[in-house]
């Protein structure tokens, strides 16, 4: 015999049979007592529960089997008599499935009197059966003395399976009440990057679904993904592909170069500076992840150039390359003459930054043959071939 570790608990009972024959004359009358053993038997941990039925089924070759493929045979209990079947399980969860067997008895003119212990009442309350995931079905029909274990369903919920003891009715747990919690996929199958936002399928429950988006930056896509049984998620990644800036944002102004700043992808940054003939410091933008241009456009200014002191300080000069003191702008054009009381022809001036190009005009002081002083005694021979300013 193969030896199981199990508990055993064993209850006596006493049947009174009364047998009462009648005739004309005489009665005779005769008392039979019967004992009765019943024993209890607590199932090992990880094997099939056994069959809950009355007191007229024999379940005891369904204990000590084990998942997938045990077999058991149900039998009726003497004084019942019937056909046996047999049960199969295949998941400790589920427990054995069968049916029958029918037992039945048959009594003559007797009366039977049945005397039974309090702590083999049926208990009929105390199971956690409206809690999700539980799954009590072995304790169901436990009389007072026994013991069954509830546990979780094995598919979407997880928790340790909890001993129950029947007493007075009642099925009370031996330690902490069975708890059952849907079971979660922890991230695993879920595509990873910082393209993608998973934040959706946090806490996501075996058999619900979850939403994987591109993130900010990116085009706008999505995918879904469902938790399985095995705690990984299953489903499509999506194609993220950095967002393309617009062109809204670009830096504009007299002088700006922004070319750098063309054919950006979110999150890149850039360079506007001023052009070759304008002074300005750069700035740097970037591209958001809502496709635009932030920054602030550089401030450019024409590049001045320094007009010789000669042409400023010197009569004989006369010029528009500065205004009230200052140059014109990089690139401009001006004209420096002779001052008035000199002639030669003018010079184009042009200003390349930071000097000027073009020749100083040659300029010759003008000879006065005019407006010479005469009349009676006066000698103005010192006058004659005089020049301007002299």
């Amino acid at each position: 015999t193969a030896s199981t570790s199990t508990s055993t608990t064993l209850t006596t009972s006493t049947s009174s049979v009364t047998s009462i024959t009648t005739t004309c004359t005489t009665m005779t009358i005769t008392s039979m007592t019967t004992t009765t053993t019943t024993s209890t038997t607590t199932p090992e941990p990880g094997s099939c529960l056994p069959p809950t039925l009355g007191p007229e089924f024999d379940v005891g070759d369904c204990y000590g089997k084990f998942p997938p493929g045990a077999v058991c045979v149900v039998q009726c209990t003497p004084p019942f008599s019937g056909t046996s079947v047999t049960y199969t399980c295949d998941s400790e969860g589920e427990g054995y499935e069968g049916t029958g067997p029918v037992c039945t008895t048959t009594t003559t003119a007797s009366t039977t009197t049945t005397t039974t212990s309090p702590e083999q009442s049926l208990c009929t309350a105390g199971l956690p059966l409206g809690e999700a995931g539980v799954n009590a079905s072995g304790c169901l029909g436990r009389l007072g003395g026994e013991t069954c274990f509830a546990g979780c369903s094995s598919d979407f919920f997880e928790g340790a399976p909890v001993k129950y003891l029947c007493l007075d009715g009642l099925l009370r747990p031996v330690e902490d009440p069975v708890k059952c919690t849907r079971k979660t996929c922890g991230g695993s199958g879920l595509p990873v990057g910082p393209q993608y936002d998973r934040t959706d399928c946090e806490g996501t429950e075996i058999g619900d679904y979850c939403v994987v988006r591109c993130e900010a930056g990116y085009v706008e896509k999505s995918s879904l993904f469902e938790c399985k049984e095995d705690g990984l998620f299953q489903g499509w990644v999506p194609e993220c592909d950095l967002l393309a800036c617009t062109g809204l944002g670009m830096p504009t102004g007299i002088g700006v170069n922004a070319t750098s700043c063309q054919g950006l992808v979110a999150k890149q940054t850039c360079k506007a500076e001023c052009m070759d003939d304008y002074d300005g410091e750069p700035t740097t933008l970037m591209c958001g992840t809502d496709g635009l241009l932030s920054g602030a456009s550089p401030r450019c200014a024409l590049k001045a150039c320094r007009v010789p002191e000669s042409v400023l300080t010197e009569e004989q000069f006369s010029s528009n390359c500065a205004v009230d003191g200052v140059a014109i702008g990089y690139g401009q054009a001006c004209v420096t003459s002779c001052a008035r009381g000199y002639s030669g022809p003018p010079e184009a001036w042009r200003c390349e930054g930071p000097g000027f190009v073009g020749e100083a005009p040659e300029c010759e002081a003008r000879a006065c043959t005019r407006s010479l002083p005469t009349g009676p005694g006066l000698d103005a021979s010192d006058c004659e071939g005089g020049r301007a300013t002299t």
